[in-house]
């Protein structure tokens, strides 16, 4: 499987957290990339981003990690925890520096251990830059 976007935007994840790159790897483990029952398929998408939730009054900017997306919503890991069913906006890098604001709800978010959180957002639009291409 293969996104346009893929290829052109990948965060250098160096400079994560250790926390995120052993719970990325975790994951990973426990249900590899593209296995299990999925509705959509969806592109490894591993960039830093930020959240906004519009019911939180004071317009702070939360970090995600995310794990994965489709033209349908995006895998997170956090360090903060977001309320099921809150409405947002996420903040992605994209080409040229510039960044993606996409509006969004909050589907999932549990606590996977102490202090780090797994989630996913559903976009209330369709994302078409993370159409997902399958080889023939």
């Amino acid at each position: 499987m293969l996104s346009s976007i893929a290829d052109r935007i990948w965060d250098d994840n160096n400079d994560w957290p250790p926390e995120v790159s052993f719970l990325m790897s975790v994951l990973e483990g426990h249900c590899p990339f593209g296995a299990g029952p999925r509705a959509m398929p969806r592109v490894k998408y591993r960039v830093r981003a930020a959240v906004e939730l519009d019911d939180a009054g004071s317009g702070d900017r939360l970090t995600l990690y995310t794990r994965d997306a489709n033209t349908e919503g995006l895998g997170f890991i956090s360090n903060h925890p977001l309320p099921v069913g809150a409405e947002a906006r996420v903040l992605l890098p994209s080409p040229g520096d510039r960044a993606w604001v996409i509006n969004c709800v909050v589907l999932r978010c549990e606590q996977i251990i102490h202090g780090w959180y797994e989630g996913a957002v559903r976009f209330k639009q369709p994302q078409h830059h993370f159409q997902v291409e399958l080889a023939a």
